[in-house]
């Protein structure tokens, strides 16, 4: 909830800023297809059926999707042997397969991987910049970290979340946002939370309440709708314990 994923779109160009500048080589990403053409982006929830192959889904996505270019999936493999260096986008490696991040250290390494579908050798012709979110649900391998440059994008402040709210709902009801806030700040501090809601449960959370018109003096007291914050019945339970002992 901290944003890493959005700073990956922003980055890849799939997402417009607001304000500021989102730059690649000096140059504006979003609408920039001589930008783009350097990028790859592997976003962190992929739909891949187990026993395909790389042609099977591309085949797959061209059916399903009018618009699929096929043109445009042969040239990425192009970018690899690019002559200018390209950057790799990749959104919450910590959801992959365990050996993922041993598999991508080894291709990094030696700057080449195989395609055993076309049974080719791709090699780079340069290192390329390579931006890895993670959420730390799982340990990384040390060998992998030792290789990394380790940046932590802090949890959004009261200040920075409202910001946020504002971008996604506009003029909201501040009362109904101040009490909001206070109940999820509050649950995000209950040790007994295992899985702490996040800012997409809180945006949710504050479209759930517009939508239903619930009365917002009692929002803080009575958290309603609180299965659209927290998603274990064991967070739940700790949830509803702490606001019985308050009383």
């Amino acid at each position: 909830g901290a944003g890493k994923s959005t700073v990956i779109r922003h980055l890849a160009g799939i997402y417009r800023q607001d304000s500021g500048d989102v730059l690649v080589d000096g140059q504006p990403v979003y609408e920039n297809p001589a930008v783009k053409e350097k990028i790859a982006y592997i976003p962190d929830d992929v739909f891949y059926y187990t026993q395909a192959t790389i042609r099977d889904m591309m085949r797959f996505y061209r059916d399903v999707y009018p618009r699929f270019d096929s043109a445009r999936f042969e040239k990425l493999g192009e970018a690899f042997t690019s002559e200018e260096q390209a950057v790799l986008l990749i959104d919450e490696i910590d959801k992959a397969d365990l050996e993922f991040p041993n598999d991508l250290l080894w291709e990094l390494d030696r700057m080449e991987f195989y395609i055993n579908e076309t049974k080719e050798t791709i090699r780079t012709k340069h290192r390329p910049i390579v931006i890895i979110t993670s959420n730390a649900e799982k340990e990384l391998p040390d060998a992998f970290l030792r290789r990394c440059i380790f940046h932590y994008i802090e949890f959004p402040s009261e200040e920075k979340m409202r910001e946020i709210i504002r971008v996604h709902y506009g003029d909201v009801d501040k009362k109904l946002v101040n009490e909001a806030m206070k109940a999820f700040y509050d649950i995000r501090e209950m040790r007994d939370i295992q899985k702490k809601p996040s800012t997409s449960e809180l945006l949710d959370w504050i479209q759930a309440l517009q939508i239903a018109g619930c009365d917002v003096n009692r929002i803080a007291e009575e958290i309603p709708y609180i299965g659209v914050l927290l998603k274990k019945n064991q967070d739940i339970d700790a949830a509803e314990e702490h606001r019985r002992y308050r009383r």
